[in-house]
């Protein structure tokens, strides 16, 4: 059997996911937070998604928040739940 070159990997190298605001989505991420915490409060769903899916860990006060949004009605936890069926379903089965 002959060897190819270049060798190809069985499997695809994992990257790294380190993702960057630029300098307008950071403007606009801001300027959200302004207007009565805004934008922070719609990312506190996210994060909790992404902590239960083991790809982040969420501050005390985030964890704080997720509480209190979860009272009326459980608005984050019924937020959390898209964001945490895309995060199983982009890690595959298993």
């Amino acid at each position: 059997m002959r060897d190819s070159w270049p060798p190809v990997p069985a499997v695809a190298p994992r990257r790294s996911f380190a993702p960057e605001m630029t300098a307008a989505a950071m403007f606009w991420y801001v300027l959200g937070c302004i207007a009565m915490g805004g934008m922070y409060l719609a990312k506190v769903p996210c994060k909790k998604a992404m902590q239960e899916a083991g790809l982040g860990t969420m501050t005390s006060a985030e964890r704080v928040w997720y509480v209190l949004g979860c009272i009326p009605f459980g608005a984050f936890y019924l937020a959390k739940l898209p964001v945490l069926k895309a995060l199983t379903e982009v890690a595959g089965p298993g």
